[in-house]
């Protein structure tokens, strides 16, 4: 794992391609940002700040439920909602 530019980065394979991250926090907040090397993506928003052990535990459960996802939409699904 390395860390570059304000991002977590850890090399996916010898394709030159990452899993990439950043969290943050402000008082009464935090987030995770989450790329994959993929292509999928996911952002979290929590209403509190925790010590941590929160952001690991649904950051683990994301994964998980991604994984198991067989097909992805493959249309823009926010343009009807211009």
């Amino acid at each position: 794992m390395f860390y570059g530019l304000g991002w977590n980065v850890r090399p996916q394979g010898n394709a030159g391609k990452a899993n990439v991250w950043h969290t943050g926090a402000m008082p009464g907040t935090s987030t995770l940002l989450v790329r994959l090397a993929n292509g999928r993506s996911w952002v979290v928003l929590f209403n509190q700040r925790s010590d941590g052990k929160a952001d690991d535990n649904i950051d683990s459960l994301l994964h998980a439920a991604a994984l198991k996802v067989k097909a992805w939409p493959t249309t823009n699904l926010f343009e009807s909602y211009k």
